[in-house]
């Protein structure tokens, strides 16, 4: 009978090391053995034999890290091929032994309770820590699989839990999620159509993606883009910054493609930037569609806001100048519909002040400041966005002095007032010509001063 064997090459270096390739092909366990004694002479590190009824303890280093190649790389069909090896050479490899059993867990052949049996202490194995492994919680469990297991097969105990994990997660037998483990990207995806992508195990899914053999990231953005706008399309919510970052951050290495695919799925950014997005490919064909596709504006600022996030994790810097310009263009649309709420929302989550004046400009204009200033936490609201309204009005409209006044008590910097006060009296001051306007003036700020300290005590 044939089976999938392997075949050493073996290179000698001069620190009496070597290095060990791997190529798989199609032996017979009596040509292996012929094979054996093909190896130079000179190769005294390898203590092989075409005869070895028992186990060289040289070679001990070297299977071990044989098995746990097998049992990493080829996943849960090459434990077989472990076992057999380590047999071959007479090893009895404790690694090899567990990982078989879950992989017999995981594939649907055994239960929980049939693992404690094959391991715990009244079987050959003798692992009395695997004795009622069935009655431990899930976590318990997969713990004391990774105590009993050497690091170098750590990826393959990861990843068993991981997909333990994602069955629970979809109400599936795990021997179903093992199955269409050779397709990541329509196993991750499934994770996210399962729940409201705000919803979703982020960390679950950042899980999949690393022990996993990491798929296209063009591919992966656009599920996730999709998902995301799909969600937004059918309900109009403002997520959580944290929501945003966990999103993005699970693309952690391709933070600028998930960006582009949001911003593709805008039919109004599309339209004006039509050379953007030229040279990107169709590579899952979720894009086909995506320029009849409208979004509310509510949905629209969501995108853009979570666009951004991507864009600085990933310091693209010629693509946050391209989507701050945008903003600004699509603001003045979201006024025209008097949805200034939607320009509280964009400045309370892209701290980009400096090239979005157009936006302090417009709330100003149509007198609907105030939506942004009842949004602003005095004591939690970042002092920069603070500092750039105080600014931004003593710039354009340092002749509102109510208004000044009004947003510097309003956003709880009332202490900043004082020199305002000082160089608007010196101002009325000079324009003053004799004595009675003068004390009239002083009575004015005194008056001003005490209403200020007012508002300090109560």
């Amino acid at each position: 009978m044939n089976v999938v064997f392997l075949f050493w090459n073996v290179v000698f270096s001069s620190r009496d090391l070597f290095l060990l390739s791997v190529r798989r092909r199609i032996f017979r366990y009596e040509e292996l053995r012929e094979l054996l004694p093909e190896i130079p002479e000179s190769v005294k590190a390898l203590p092989l034999s075409h005869d070895m009824p028992t186990l060289n303890p040289a070679l001990v280093p070297f299977l071990e890290v044989s098995v746990s190649a097998l049992i990493n790389e080829f996943g849960y069909n090459s434990i077989k091929l472990a076992m057999i090896l380590a047999d071959a050479f007479n090893y009895n490899s404790k690694d090899a032994t567990i990982c078989y059993i879950i992989g017999e867990l995981s594939s649907g052949n055994i239960s929980w309770a049939d693992v404690g049996k094959e391991l715990g202490s009244s079987s050959a194995s003798g692992f009395q820590v695997f004795d009622g492994i069935e009655h431990l919680p899930d976590v318990d469990k997969f713990e004391v699989i990774a105590s009993e297991c050497s690091q170098r097969v750590e990826p393959f105990c990861r990843q068993t839990r991981v997909f333990h994990e994602i069955a629970e997660k979809l109400g599936e037998h795990v021997s179903v999620v093992v199955q269409s483990s050779s397709d990541i990207v329509k196993l991750l995806e499934r994770l996210f159509t399962h729940s409201h992508p705000a919803e979703a195990d982020f960390d679950l899914c950042k899980d999949l993606l690393q022990c996993c053999q990491a798929p296209d990231p063009h591919v992966v953005a656009n599920i996730l883009a999709s998902r995301f706008v799909d969600a937004q399309r059918h309900s109009q919510t403002e997520w959580p910054s944290h929501v945003h970052q966990n999103l993005v951050r699970l693309c952690s290495n391709f933070q600028k493609p998930l960006a582009d695919a949001l911003l593709e799925r805008l039919p109004s950014f599309r339209a004006r930037s039509s050379d953007f997005f030229c040279g990107l490919e169709n590579l899952d064909g979720t894009n086909e569609d995506l320029s009849v596709r409208t979004l509310p504006f509510e949905s629209e600022v969501e995108v853009i806001i979570l666009a951004y996030s991507a864009y600085v994790l990933d310091c693209a810097e010629s693509r946050i100048a391209d989507l701050l310009e945008f903003v600004q263009i699509r603001c003045r649309v979201f006024a025209s519909y008097g949805r200034f709420g939607l320009l509280s929302r964009l400045l309370l989550t892209i701290p980009e002040y400096h090239s979005l004046t157009t936006l302090f400009r417009l709330l100003v204009h149509h007198d609907e400041l105030e939506i942004l200033l009842s949004q602003v936490n005095v004591a939690a609201s970042p002092m920069s966005l603070k500092t750039a309204v105080v600014c931004f009005l003593r710039a354009e409209h340092s002749q509102r002095f109510d208004l000044l006044v009004h947003v510097h008590m309003r956003l709880g910097l009332g202490s900043q007032l004082a020199p305002l006060l000082q160089d608007r009296a010196d101002d009325m001051a000079k324009s003053l010509c004799d004595w009675e306007d003068i004390c009239i003036q002083r009575s004015i700020k005194k008056s001003i001063e005490y209403s200020i300290s007012a508002c300090f005590k109560s």
